[in-house]
This record gives C-alpha cells, structure tokens and sequence, in this order.
C-alpha cells in the first residue's frame, strides 16, 4: 500500500498548489498503477499509444478536494 499512501501524499501537495485536478497516466498493462490511481480517485478517460515508446497508457483524472 506504499503507492497508495505515496500518491495520496503527493495529492495533498498539489493541493497545497491550488490544484483542483491532476492528470495521472500509468502503462495499461501496469495494472497495480492503475489500482492505486484508482484508489486515490483516479477516473479513467481513455488510453492512448505514446508515440515515443509505441506502449499504451490509460489516463487518469482526479479531482483534488
């Protein structure tokens, strides 16, 4: 639970920022990523295929409160 817990902590500092919502992205076959961004709020949008690396990625938003 060190990614959830990291995640959450980097969230609070975004929103000591004065962020109301961030973009997280994670590889789509990295599925823990994609639990933890969900678990922090993450609503996915859609994936996408970088054209740096030919991989794909979901991304996430979360909606900082």
């Amino acid at each position: 639970h060190y990614g959830t817990l990291m995640l959450n902590l980097t969230l609070e500092k975004c929103k000591l920022l004065g962020l109301n919502r961030v973009l997280v992205t994670c590889r789509e076959d990295n599925i823990g990523s994609a639990k933890v961004i969900e678990n922090n709020g993450g609503v996915y949008e859609k994936s996408y295929i970088n054209p740096n690396d030919s991989k794909a990625y979901k991304r996430y938003w979360i909606n900082i409160k």
